[in-house]
């Protein structure tokens, strides 16, 4: 009986401990990610073309959105078809969109035909070795970031509230587009992200 007392109060610990976790990590504050070593933006292959591609922060007035993407999570695809609308709606008002697929278990090749039937707007860049996602502290599928000329990050989190589109109340990546595209700084500029959990090496 006491075995399992032992047991139960240490089960209960742990989970308190992966609970905490997990709220410190939904916090992280967008002046926690260094940019340092992407100064000169995020080159890659685009698993659309399969080209190699440049992205400068630079090369657009506003802002680039980068969401980090998932083969196989069910709350990245279902963000899928919204992430291609805010590209259309955005990318003329001074944005440009980037996806990354940085999980270590989701095979090139399967990345590679996902990414090409989903139909995205805007380039995919291979994250092999989750190098981008570890700069920029990416914790799930879709984990959004909105980064300026400048290099800051004005905003990061979850594209809405709910891991299923469909059931969002609250559009956290669309309302920061329209505030940063208005001159509008009051808005949330980190929020929770819900989703998949980004797997590296």
């Amino acid at each position: 009986m006491f075995s399992l007392r032992k047991s139960l109060k240490k089960s209960f610990f742990l989970l308190i401990q992966f609970f905490s976790i997990g709220v410190h990590f939904c916090q992280n504050s967008s002046a926690d990610v260094d940019l340092t070593k992407l100064s000169n933006g995020l080159s890659g292959i685009d698993l659309r073309t399969g080209q190699k591609i440049q992205i400068q922060w630079d090369s657009v007035s506003l802002g680039t959105v980068i969401a980090f993407l998932s083969v196989k999570c069910p709350c990245s695809n279902s963000h899928e078809e919204a992430l291609n609308v805010l590209a259309k709606d955005f990318e003329k008002s001074g944005f440009q969109f980037i996806g990354v697929h940085s999980n270590f278990d989701e095979d090139v090749d399967q990345a590679r035909k996902h990414f090409n039937q989903s139909k995205f707007s805007f380039p995919v860049l291979q994250d092999s070795e989750a190098e981008i996602a570890i700069q920029f502290g990416a914790l799930k599928t879709p984990h959004a970031y909105i980064v300026g000329r400048d290099k800051k990050i004005l905003f990061e989190g979850g594209v809405d509230n709910s891991r299923m589109v469909q059931n969002a109340t609250e559009h956290y990546l669309k309302d920061a587009l329209t505030a940063i595209r208005d001159g509008n700084n009051s808005y949330r500029k980190s929020v929770r992200v819900v989703g998949c959990v980004i797997s590296r090496p």
